[in-house]
């Protein structure tokens, strides 16, 4: 079948790097405290577009923000990954419910997602997030 063009499409579940709150999945993932928190790198390199979806379930403390932001990154010659944030960010979140961001074209080859939290008297937030990425 010439000219046939196949997409391949990759849904992600993020992960939290250095074990702060917690390690492992953004998954219903209880984040606490005013603080920021890094994903680990995604490889997105054979891809050209994404979506990342973030529902919130939960929040507490007193005014609770959660900030989203979307960074690009390379590896270095010391094989270290160098981060600049993108400019794409998730509108901050306050509420609970259900957000998305689309990021499309020249992202490079590896993204990661920068999570803050913030407010005041032990903030928190139940946390699920998930990329999808089109090729």
């Amino acid at each position: 079948m010439a000219g046939l063009m196949i997409r391949d499409n990759r849904q992600i579940i993020p992960s939290l790097r250095d074990g702060a709150p917690t390690i492992g999945p953004i998954d219903a993932l209880v984040m606490q405290n005013a603080a920021g928190y890094f994903t680990e790198a995604i490889d997105v390199g054979t891809f050209t577009e994404g979506i990342a979806f973030i529902k919130t379930a939960s929040k507490g403390g007193t005014s609770p923000t959660l900030d989203c932001d979307l960074q690009y990154g390379i590896l270095d010659s010391n094989n270290q990954h160098q981060w600049i944030d993108s400019g794409d960010s998730f509108t901050q979140i306050t509420d609970d419910g259900f957000n998305l961001k689309k990021f499309t074209a020249n992202f490079g080859k590896y993204i990661r997602f920068r999570l803050k939290i913030g407010g005041t008297a032990t903030p928190k937030y139940t946390v699920t997030m998930r990329v999808v990425l089109k090729g």
